[in-house]
């Protein structure tokens, strides 16, 4: 009851003050997402603490004291949307996500409805590489508490398409969590690699005509701006190849960005040279050290094919580190090491290395 009244007082005092339309469209767009969005059922015991209620305090101060069209927009809305628990935030608290995101993201407010279904995004973020999103998709056709209802992610499948400044973006790789706050909404955090590189800031378009089996068409729209977090960005342009044991590796760059590191590297080998599978003991992937040899990062993923009569080898390494390193060295598995893993100590003099200067 409380809440509604403060909601009521916020509009009424907006109103009086002759604000633009825009400001009041937004304050009870973000107010709406507060109290009714899709978020909700997930997050009652945030909406009761302190972040919620300092939003429509803020709101009614500055309501209250006067001022322009100008200081609402970039005062009232912008709190109101930073302070909004958001996918990314709801992830984070949930452990699902191995570095806070949130910090990091754009924090946006589209949404796109069809059959009775909608999907509505709070999050997202570019490093450059991979396109990070945070969304949920609510299915109002589930009219009983006992009808489930569980999506899987929409970005990975073939007619669901992102365009970036109008031109169709083919996908590489990805991964997906998900979580079901309550019978009828899916919340989803979900990653993305693209085939070619991504702008520092772009226009993203998503046309999505397919969730689970209902047709339709979902269109979101709105810009990326990852500015602010490349600043806190080193790009290592290395274009060498390096020849370790029977591998002839080609690393393009490195690229450290607070919510990943991201190592371009491929390996080359004879037709026959066989690279393992996911859970050997003698898989033959990589390590990452940094100067002191402690282990910072380990390739997520092997994917090998043969290419022109030489077994082509792709490594995934893009999974975040606490810091940019002065050097880093990548180094392959051999049979004798055995498995290593994150935060253990390697004796560098004792492996075969690449290490790339990060200064």
């Amino acid at each position: 009851m409380e809440d509604k009244l403060i909601d009521n007082l916020i509009k009424e005092e907006l109103k009086d003050n002759n604000v633009p339309d825009i400001v009041n469209d937004k304050v009870n767009e973000a107010l709406f997402n507060i109290s009714k969005g899709n978020l909700d059922e997930g997050i009652r015991e945030d909406k009761r603490g302190n972040n919620f209620r300092g939003i429509k305090i803020a709101i009614i101060c500055l309501c209250l004291i006067g001022g322009t069209g100008v200081i609402y927009n970039k005062e009232i809305v912008s709190y109101a949307k930073e302070t909004i628990v958001t996918v990314f935030k709801y992830m984070n608290g949930e452990r699902r996500m191995s570095k806070d995101f949130d910090e990091y993201s754009n924090k946006i407010m589209a949404e796109a409805e069809d059959k009775n279904i909608t999907v509505k995004i709070t999050d997202v973020i570019s490093d450059g590489v991979s396109l990070k999103l945070g969304y949920t998709v609510e299915n109002n056709n589930i009219k009983s508490k006992e009808e489930k209802y569980e999506i899987s992610p929409l970005g990975n499948r073939n007619n669901n398409l992102f365009y970036i400044n109008g031109k169709e973006m083919a996908l590489d790789s990805g991964w997906a969590n998900t979580d079901n706050l309550s019978n009828k909404v899916t919340i989803i955090s979900e990653s993305h690699r693209f085939k070619e590189k991504l702008p520092e800031k772009f226009d993203l378009e998503w046309k999505i005509t397919r969730i689970n089996e209902v047709e339709g068409n979902w269109n979101l729209k709105f810009t990326v701006d990852s500015n602010e977090l490349m600043k806190q960005s080193k790009i290592v342009k290395v274009n060498k190849s390096y020849t370790l044991g029977e591998i002839k590796y080609q690393i393009k760059e490195v690229r450290y960005t607070p919510i990943s590191n991201f190592i371009d590297i491929t390996g080359e080998a004879d037709e026959n040279y066989y690279i393992g599978e996911r859970g050997e003991e003698n898989i033959k992937g990589l390590l990452v050290t940094d100067e002191e040899g402690i282990v910072i990062q380990e390739e997520s993923g092997i994917y090998s094919k043969l290419q022109e009569g030489k077994r082509v080898t792709t490594y995934t390494l893009d999974s975040p580190i606490e810091k940019c390193p002065k050097k880093i060295n990548i180094v392959p598995y051999t049979k004798d090491m055995g498995r290593k893993y994150v935060g253990e100590k390697l004796e560098l003099e004792k492996v075969h290395k690449i290490t790339i200067d990060m200064e």
